[in-house]
């Protein structure tokens, strides 16, 4: 706006010094004709052009390609030096060395892993043929155990209640001893079943793809999936110096005890023998023992809410009430249990019994 304001004050300025030429300009006419009009507005004047110089660019000079023919090889011509006899025989004899160690390994090298590895598979095919101790013989030397132990505490004079806690611990030890070969295969073989619907929908997806089956059992062995990977590579490993395929896989059928495993070994078995397609029979084998491994663990979760509760009661209830019941069985009788058999309660015998829960709720984990 204020720019305008000036903008117009300055044209109206020019108009009047317009209007003012034109009338001086009238009055000058008259008197002499040599005087010319003077235009309107100042606005109006042309400015008058400026021409600006041209300038002609040069031209650049051409580059002329380099001939290479022009110039002329030079006579000199450098020969190379022959390699004598003797170098050739010796440079021939250290390739023949060397493709002989690439091509021709050492036999005794080969012998030696032959060994080792025929000695490997005879020890992991007899792991199970080795005999162990006789349950009945740990459990005699167990009690056996327990009476001396019990025995030397006693005439040490350190009373009968220590006598008794050392000589339970060491027979719960030696009952441990005696379970300890069962609650490994059977942790072993829960691991396996929990693996089996991924490892069979693996196989079913290579065998769509055109992979054999060993090849697809190999892929197993080699994929992680704990022991049940472990026992493809054995059932491989038979296969491999001898054994037929189906009775490899019975036995590793015979070794996981897991109705999923058994059921999938016995339809392999059966394709095997009679044809058909693998790769369908594996996908509904494992789908199946997929769905009923979500049955059971639903089941589970149900039974854990109740021994949710036997557990509170037993580790928390347990001793605050037998606590309770104690002092006020001693304020009307007089002291009734001693206290070194209240220490050996609570230090011992609570803390085995909540351990022993959780180990049966461990082992009532379900397996396919």
């Amino acid at each position: 706006m204020v720019f305008g304001g000036i903008k117009e004050i300055f044209n109206r300025i020019g108009d009047l010094t317009v209007n003012s030429s034109q009338k001086v300009g009238g009055g000058v006419q008259k008197v002499s004709e040599g005087v010319q009009k003077p235009v309107k507005k100042i606005r109006k004047v042309q400015k008058p052009k400026i021409s600006t110089p041209t300038f002609k660019r040069e031209s650049k000079p051409e580059i002329k390609e380099f001939d290479s023919s022009a110039i002329k090889p030079s006579p000199k011509v450098i020969k190379k030096r022959g390699m004598e006899k003797d170098e050739i025989a010796i440079f021939r004899d250290l390739i023949d060395q060397k493709y002989e160690r690439k091509e021709k390994p050492d036999e005794k090298d080969k012998a030696k892993k032959a060994a080792v590895r025929k000695a490997s598979l005879e020890e992991l095919l007899k792991e199970e043929e080795k005999p162990g101790l006789d349950p009945k013989l740990i459990l005699i030397i167990g009690v056996f155990s327990f009476a001396i132990v019990f025995t030397i505490i006693v005439i040490l004079g350190f009373g009968v209640e220590i006598g008794l806690v050392f000589g339970i611990i060491i027979l719960l030890m030696t009952m441990f001893i005696v379970y300890l070969p069962k609650i490994k295969t059977g942790g072993r073989s829960t691991a396996a079943s929990k693996e089996l619907p991924f490892a069979l929908r693996q196989m079913a997806t290579e065998l769509r793809a055109g992979i054999g089956l060993h090849d697809s059992m190999r892929s197993v062995a080699m994929s992680g999936y704990g022991p049940l990977s472990e026992e493809f590579a054995r059932a491989l490993e038979e296969i491999k110096y001898g054994e037929t395929t189906e009775k490899a896989l019975i036995d590793m059928s015979e070794r996981i005890d897991s109705e999923g495993l058994t059921r999938a070994v016995y339809q392999i078995t059966r394709t095997l023998t009679s044809g058909g397609d693998l790769a369908k029979t594996l996908s509904v084998i494992a789908d199946d023992t997929a769905y009923e491994m979500r049955m059971k663990l639903k089941d589970y979760a149900q039974k854990l809410n109740s021994f949710t509760m036997i557990y509170m009661f037993v580790a928390i209830l347990g001793p605050v009430i037998t606590m309770i019941m104690l002092i006020a069985a001693s304020t009307v009788m007089g002291p009734i249990v001693p206290p070194m058999l209240l220490l050996i309660m609570y230090l011992f015998l609570f803390p085995a019994i909540v351990a022993f829960m959780a180990f049966m709720i461990k082992r009532l984990e379900p397996k396919v």
